[in-house]
């Protein structure tokens, strides 16, 4: 389980990628860091989710948690979402699993 200071920086850098289109030479400069950290970051998130950034309802649920959790003040999605992800369970209640195919 990644630590605050870990959770601000895999958070934002998630938040940068999306934004960013999805690509990490503009995410590496939105976030002022070489584009390798990004990468080395991105792969961190996969080891703790378990699951594939390639997976577009991962990372869009990814996403959402990230903005909900900027805006609720820093600590719910690392405690509710990506916690509890990496623990190998599932949020049945997320957005992210509500529109299971």
């Amino acid at each position: 389980m990644p630590g605050a200071a870990d959770w601000s920086a895999l958070r934002d850098t998630i938040t940068a990628w999306c934004e960013s289109g999805f690509n990490l030479v503009r995410a590496s400069a939105a976030l002022h860091i070489h584009r390798n950290t990004v990468v080395y970051r991105m792969h961190k998130i996969e080891q703790l989710t378990g699951r594939p950034l390639r997976e577009h309802r991962t990372t869009m649920a990814l996403y959402l948690a990230c903005l909900a959790d900027q805006l609720g003040g820093g600590g719910a999605a690392h405690r509710s979402g990506l916690a509890h992800r990496s623990s190998g369970g599932r949020n049945e209640g997320s957005a992210g699993d509500s529109s299971a195919t």
